[in-house]
């Protein structure tokens, strides 16, 4: 499928070579915008990687958290409580890194949609897509101009639930239970 559109961009490229972008002269063109650049050098983006930070931070206290209620418990006890710990807060915070992707992709989305209406460019298209492109095709620098001015809104740094145990005088396990979410 993918391959079937790049193929079909390419031969409309090639087929209308008059239909590319120059300063001032957007109408009807097909412009690209250098996606990755943008994910990498923009305000939400930074952003973003600073809401994954937090999250990591978060979920490693929860794993010192973890290590410590099972620090009682035998050896088999204590592996098998870090593994189901890591497994459920790594999946948590890939959880986080899809949901920040997603909201930067939306905003450069919705900026290229808005900026393509506003110059009656006919698409804009990410230019990784494509195998050669003519420069003056490119708008990435007035696309990152609008996505910097974006302030994306992220949820709240996760609540976790990880079990905690309970154990008695002499170090046997008695119960297990859910701690309170870390806040």
């Amino acid at each position: 499928m993918q391959k079937r559109f790049l193929a079909l961009a390419l031969a409309g490229l090639l087929a209308c070579p008059g239909l590319v972008c120059a300063k001032g002269a957007h109408e009807g063109a097909i412009c690209v915008v250098d996606v990755p650049k943008i994910m990498a050098e923009s305000a939400p983006s930074a952003l973003g990687r600073k809401h994954i930070e937090d999250v990591q931070k978060s979920l490693q206290a929860r794993v010192k958290e973890v290590e410590q209620a099972w620090a009682k418990g035998n050896e088999q006890q204590r592996a098998a409580a870090m593994n189901d710990a890591l497994l459920q807060l790594n999946r948590q915070l890939e959880f986080e890194k899809m949901a920040v992707n997603r909201q930067i992709v939306g905003i450069i989305q919705e900026e290229a949609g808005k900026w393509r209406a506003k110059s009656k460019a006919r698409m804009v298209m990410p230019k990784e897509a494509l195998l050669a492109v003519d420069p003056s095709m490119e708008i990435t620098s007035e696309i990152l101009d609008l996505v910097n001015k974006r302030t994306p809104k992220f949820g709240e740094l996760p609540k976790i639930t990880v079990k905690q145990p309970k154990f008695d005088e002499k170090g046997n396990l008695v119960e297990v239970s859910e701690a309170p979410a870390a806040k």
